[in-house]
């Protein structure tokens, strides 16, 4: 089993990501990850998918945060398929094939952290899960939590640009605002309160040098940080090092640029597109 392939919403597995036909392939696959993305219906229930909206692959376009779970379990992929909820998905996980690959819940709404440690302590997999976000405070949340799970932050990091980077990541540092479906927070402001701002969005996160409590939060259970493949240097590479964080790289297609990041950026776990040998 490949222990530093994570295999990107499932992708290559099915025509459609995030699929019930998709997960079960991947968790006969030897990837060592598999990630998903989580969405919270205007009730409170789980469901697989990355975007505020269902979109185009279903059978309804449909918002999460505004629509119950009992009406988004109705809707389909345009195979048939249904929508899968995080239940359903952590059940077709227990019957995985590799006991050691895990599971990696992308959390995009902040607020329900209690109940996905519950749901998670619930099915006895703690010690197979990765929860992953680019919302910090969530992260923070599940610490206070006392998760045993690696917790990953998502973000943008100007490390590579040296003293510009710094720069600008100091002059936005303060900031904290909304912009269609989008929030963007600043250095600073990994621990405001998202009251109002909480579902249905997609946040981002710019960072140089991780806030220290944060920093340590990210370290305790060998947790790290995730940025994209542009990102990448040998300075991040560095200041991950030196301050005992992993480092993951989304998201590369192909074996050769699976190959590139992992010897060349030695990072410890890379989002594949695809499925290859």
């Amino acid at each position: 089993m490949n222990q530093k392939m994570l295999s990107h919403r499932l992708r290559g597995y099915s025509e459609y990501e995030h699929s019930p036909s998709a997960l079960k392939k991947a968790c006969d696959a030897p990837v060592g990850y598999l990630e998903v993305d989580v969405r919270a219906s205007s009730d409170g229930e789980f469901f697989l998918h990355h975007n505020p909206n269902t979109g185009e692959d279903f059978s309804a376009d449909l918002g999460f945060s505004k629509t119950t779970s009992k009406v988004l379990k109705k809707i389909q992929f345009k195979n048939g398929e249904k929508l899968l909820t995080l239940e359903a998905a952590l059940t077709i996980f227990l019957k995985r094939k590799h006991k050691a690959q895990r599971i990696c819940l992308d959390i995009k709404d902040f607020g329900y952290e209690d109940k996905y440690l519950e749901l998670v302590r619930r099915f006895k997999i703690e010690n197979n899960v990765v929860f992953v976000s680019w919302i910090p405070q969530t992260l923070i949340r599940l610490s206070e939590l006392g998760t045993t799970a690696p917790l990953i932050l998502s973000h943008w990091n100007s490390l590579k640009f040296g003293l510009i980077g710094r720069l600008f990541s100091s002059l936005l540092s303060n900031t904290i605002f909304t912009l269609s479906k989008y929030v963007f927070l600043g250095k600073n402001k990994y621990h405001t309160d998202l009251i109002g701002r909480s579902l249905g969005y997609q946040y981002a996160i710019l960072l140089h040098e991780i806030p220290a409590v944060l920093l340590r939060i990210l370290s305790v259970n060998g947790g790290g940080i995730c940025v994209h493949k542009s990102l990448a240097c040998p300075r991040l590479n560095r200041y991950c090092r030196q301050n005992h964080l992993a480092l993951w790289i989304f998201s590369v297609s192909g074996s050769k640029e699976f190959y590139r990041y992992a010897n060349e950026f030695h990072a410890d776990v890379i989002f594949c597109d695809d499925v290859f040998a």
